[in-house]
């Protein structure tokens, strides 16, 4: 018979079952972040598919600031979002030139 000086170390219920809930949240926290990174994707490509009417449509009556792809600029109040043109104004201005 072998004896050591050590007491003899043994895994409690209670011990490992701690193991198993820390090993569970950690899954639980990568999932999460996961989910996370994957609804943030999932935003940005949904916003991508709006067009620059449709943005700008839910601001009738504000005061916007417009930069036309020459540079120039219009400031006043959108009065109307069309397909494929705004009013700001008093200007139309194309979307595709802003």
């Amino acid at each position: 018979m072998v004896t050591t000086d050590r007491p003899e170390q043994t895994d409690g219920p209670g011990e490992l079952g701690a193991l198993f809930d820390d090993l569970e949240q950690q899954w639980l926290g990568l999932d999460l972040e996961e989910r996370s990174a994957a609804a943030a994707e999932l935003g940005v490509a949904t916003y991508a598919d709006v067009t620059v009417s449709g943005r700008v449509h839910a601001s009738i009556g504000r005061t916007l600031s417009v930069t036309c792809l020459g540079g120039h600029r219009v400031v006043g109040a959108l009065q109307r979002a069309g397909a494929d043109f705004v009013v700001v104004g008093g200007w139309v201005v194309a979307t595709a030139a802003i």
